[in-house]
């Protein structure tokens, strides 16, 4: 009995702390926070405090709109080094050599020869021809920086110092002679800047024979594959061989916004076309909470063009500044769903425009892989014959008390 009795009065002391320690907890807890923080508003499941809603671009007629632009972009960090033509596509390669001896300013180049090699990336005609010329640059441009519309013909000299013509593949890797005085121009100004003609580099622009867009292996690229030159020189009756293998390259891409087809919108690496996608949020309560705010939209794969290699993602950000196309340098990235369909979720640039803490300017669409190649990503937009094809915006929201 008496072992009995000190059971039961242990069973009561336990029920009666349980009982004391919830009563604190609760007392502690409604001191501390009278009301659900607004982080934690968002993870109350619908239905226990406030009434749930949807809104849903398809069945509720939300205004979608898109507007494409065309920012140039300098791709010097890139791996490939692009010339050629394709339809309204140009590519102009340009290439410095750097760190080149002081030794031979009074040499005679006997020959020189430029190495390239191809590293299998083209666009879009993996057989088409690739046929360019060499030509001097005539002002100095930090390769880091430029972009296509700061090249202009007066910044080229009209001499060709040398040029390929041919079928690239596997690989392939390319020697073609280049100026002998050129080079020789080059010893002598590594030797003293002060020399008249400087070493600003060359760019080499495809000629009417190409028909495609072909890449080499970028200056920044494994020493055993980017450019490089072989210079025959003779220095007080001694021919020596140097061999130049320290540069800098970039790629100046161009197309026309004309080429984007009807009912769609365009993400261009290289080049670069991005995306401005703006929403009509009349129909979204003010100062709600916002539950889950996806956003889909399908690819036009037959007219993309998409390497084997290219990350198939898209970046998509804030606009804080439409003109300057700026974000607030959060950067969300969309993801297949499907072989055809990208989804992303966006809760909290939605909960910003709502509570009116950000200006609604719209989402900035870009490839991830927009300085790497020429890549084209094609989606369709709002204006779609095929309803079900266009951007699709759903909201899922809870009305605050």
């Amino acid at each position: 009995m008496s072992n009995y009795k000190s059971y039961f009065n242990l069973k009561r002391f336990h029920i009666f702390y349980l009982l004391i320690l919830s009563l604190f907890t609760f007392s502690f807890l409604n001191g501390c926070h009278e009301e659900p923080s607004e982080l934690g508003l968002n993870y109350i499941p619908p239905g226990d405090t406030f009434r749930t809603k949807t809104l849903d671009s398809q069945t509720d007629t939300i205004l979608i709109t898109e507007s494409n632009t065309r920012k140039y972009i300098n791709t010097s960090a890139s791996a490939n080094l692009l010339v050629g033509l394709y339809q309204q596509y140009i590519s102009k390669a340009l290439l410095k050599f750097k760190s080149i001896t002081q030794d031979y300013d009074s040499a005679t180049v006997l020959s020189a020869k430029l190495n390239l090699k191809y590293d299998n990336y083209f666009f879009e005609d993996s057989l088409g021809m690739t046929s360019f010329n060499v030509y001097s640059l005539t002002k100095s441009f930090g390769f880091s920086e430029i972009k296509y519309d700061e090249l202009t013909s007066a910044n080229i000299g009209t001499t060709v110092l040398g040029s390929y013509n041919g079928t690239l593949t596997d690989s392939a890797e390319i020697s073609f002679n280049l100026n002998n005085q050129t080079v020789q121009d080059w010893l002598n100004y590594a030797a003293d800047t002060n020399y008249p003609v400087k070493n600003y580099g060359i760019v080499m622009l495809a000629n009417s024979n190409t028909n495609t867009i072909k890449s080499f292996f970028a200056s920044n690229t494994d020493e055993s594959v980017r450019p490089s030159m072989t210079v025959i020189v003779s220095k007080n009756s001694v021919v020596d061989t140097l061999n130049l293998n320290i540069s800098e390259s970039v790629s100046l891409n161009t197309v026309p916004v004309s080429i984007i087809p009807a009912e769609r919108f365009v993400l261009q690496s290289g080049v670069s076309f991005k995306n401005i996608m703006k929403f009509d949020l009349t129909k979204l309560p003010p100062n709600i909470i916002i539950n889950l705010a996806s956003l889909e939209f399908t690819l036009d794969k037959n007219n993309s063009f998409i390497s084997s290699n290219s990350d198939p993602r898209v970046n998509l950000g804030m606009l804080t500044d439409s003109a300057n196309q700026e974000t607030d340098g959060l950067i969300f990235q969309a993801f297949k769903k499907d072989s055809i369909t990208y989804t992303v979720i966006l809760n909290s640039i939605f909960q910003q425009w709502n509570l009116g803490t950000a200006q609604n300017y719209g989402l900035l669409f870009w490839n991830v892989s927009e300085v790497s190649n020429l890549d084209r990503f094609v989606f369709y937009d709002h204006t779609s014959s095929d309803i079900n094809r266009r951007p699709r915006l759903k909201i899922i929201y809870t009305l605050r008390n």
